[in-house]
């Protein structure tokens, strides 16, 4: 994935990185995304900061359970090295007021259907 998004006239598609344990949950998202985008996936905290790192991201699906930490701490990542990536939280935990604010969405798993999750995307990238 790392070659496509290089590679000279290659995908021209929106780069989006999921930040998800749960390998049902990358599936589904993959496949409600479709052609519509390019996923890369990050099962932890760790590799989702290498992803943003080595190359472009033009969104970021975010779950707030990862194995290695927090997944709030990656928005604090992007305000240290300055990168302004559209967020969207994913997740089984409901967000307060103050961390909503500083995503584009925050989503609940349990109350989003497929088509309300696979809309927010679109609106935005």
């Amino acid at each position: 994935s790392a070659l496509q998004r290089i590679a000279p006239g290659g995908n021209k598609k929106p780069v989006i990185l999921h930040v998800e344990d749960d390998e049902d949950i990358r599936q589904v998202v993959r496949a409600l995304i479709g052609n519509e985008g390019m996923v890369i996936a990050a099962p932890s905290l760790a590799e989702a900061k290498r992803n943003m790192l080595s190359g472009h991201i033009d969104l970021i699906i975010l779950d707030l359970g990862l194995p290695d930490g927090a997944g709030l701490d990656l928005l604090s990542f992007l305000n240290e090295k300055a990168l302004d990536t559209p967020v969207i939280i994913f997740s089984a935990t409901e967000l307060n007021t103050d961390v909503a604010k500083q995503v584009k969405a925050a989503l609940v798993k349990s109350r989003t259907t497929n088509e309300q999750l696979l809309a927010r995307i679109k609106q935005i990238i």
